[in-house]
């Protein structure tokens, strides 16, 4: 007996395989007989281990440094046989600079029951209208050294904390004189770094309003 291809262990139904063997004599009338031909692999440590969700945090723009969330992992290999935890989890050397200036983590043995784990921290404050989101490479690796780099996000939520500036725009609207309904021309543009600060903003007009438009006080949409 002998195998075509390997066989993979962290595959679905992969820790043991199953063959059916019929043999047949050369007799008169032919005889046959089944039997059934366990094969049960052997683990070895060839899968890296995983993060556990989440893996998606958010911290406010221009807040002191913050602990986002803790990160747990986990491995699909044969604990017993140590291909699994302890698991080490630290910065992988790949991330950029602005990654290392703006995120820490603290390696912390005794998580998850002593599996090991790490707390997400924010080193100081983070500008959204320089980073609006933070992608962090940490390396995990088991207690063999099987290791592989995943990817925490960081949102940065905005804070209305930009003055506005006059801005403007050229709209082409080709409409038949004295027909049809109105025309939507699309919202007034400021020019303003924030871009989650809609609700605060109110829109009016500079004067007296305009006899051939009409404009949402709250929206800012134009017609």
């Amino acid at each position: 007996v002998t195998l075509r291809r390997g066989l993979d262990r962290e595959a679905p139904d992969g820790a043991i395989g199953v063959a059916r063997i019929v043999g047949v004599d050369r007799g008169r009338p032919p005889l046959t007989a089944t039997a059934t031909l366990t094969i049960t692999v052997t683990d070895v440590n060839d899968s890296p281990p995983v993060l556990l969700p989440p893996t998606l945090f958010h911290v406010t723009e221009g807040a002191a440094p913050t602990l986002l969330g803790a990160l747990t992992a986990t491995d699909h290999d044969v604990w017993a046989l140590g291909h699994g935890p302890p698991f080490n989890l630290s910065l992988a050397p790949t991330n950029p600079a602005h990654v290392l200036a703006h995120i820490a983590l603290k390696f912390d043995p005794h998580l998850d029951s002593g599996r090991g784990g790490a707390e997400v921290w924010t080193v100081g404050a983070v500008d959204r209208e320089e980073h609006r989101q933070l992608l962090v490479g940490v390396l995990v690796a088991d207690a063999g050294g099987v290791a592989a780099t995943h990817t925490v996000t960081v949102i940065v939520d905005d804070i209305n904390d930009n003055p506005m500036k006059p801005g403007t725009k050229t709209v082409y609207l080709w409409k038949t004189q004295g027909g049809g309904s109105e025309a939507p021309l699309g919202r007034v543009f400021v020019d303003d770094p924030d871009d989650w600060d809609l609700p605060d903003k109110s829109f009016h007009w500079r004067g007296a309003p305009h006899p051939l438009f009409s404009l949402n006080t709250h929206t800012g949409d134009l017609f």
